[in-house]
């Protein structure tokens, strides 16, 4: 599930790519002991992030997002660009340009995995009431710092 939700971040977070050096963030929600995206919950569909099946996709367009997410994340161990790949590929099918500027953007930002909490960032307005807040990932100019509490760390050398 965590490296479910991390992928989710790193799509909300990679349209932002070129909104300039402003500070955008992956605010989570902790819900009976939970973590889910808010933009997931305020849509409603937390528990159903409609990721593919491998087979309901075009192995090339796959393998090649693959290989793409592994260069762009390699700093970050144990990350699930497989899980990411499949994703792009999902959204592929529906619409190829938007496939390819996410994997644009996620190209043009530098990511890193932190082992401290996050700052809060105020990225509009929150419709959840008394909700338990996560800062999950932080975006501020072209680097992207997400928390080593989802499991993933940056590799050394």
């Amino acid at each position: 599930m965590k490296k479910l939700f991390l992928t989710l971040i790193i799509l909300a977070l990679s349209h932002t790519a070129f909104a300039g050096s402003e500070s955008h963030g992956g605010t989570g929600i902790k819900i009976n002991g939970k973590i889910y995206l808010l933009d997931f919950v305020e849509s409603g569909i937390e528990n159903n992030p409609l990721i593919a099946d491998k087979k309901d996709v075009d192995p090339i367009i796959l393998e090649s997002f693959e290989t793409r997410l592994k260069v762009v994340f390699k700093s970050i161990n144990n990350f699930p660009a497989h899980l990411l790949a499949i994703k792009l590929a999902e959204i592929h099918q529906l619409n190829t340009i938007s496939a390819i500027s996410l994997l644009k953007g996620m190209e043009m930002l530098n990511w890193r995995s932190v082992n401290v909490d996050l700052s809060r960032t105020s990225d509009g307005t929150n419709i959840i009431l008394n909700a338990d807040q996560v800062q999950l990932a932080v975006r501020e100019a072209q680097t992207v710092r997400l928390s080593a509490k989802l499991g993933f760390h940056c590799s050394h050398g």
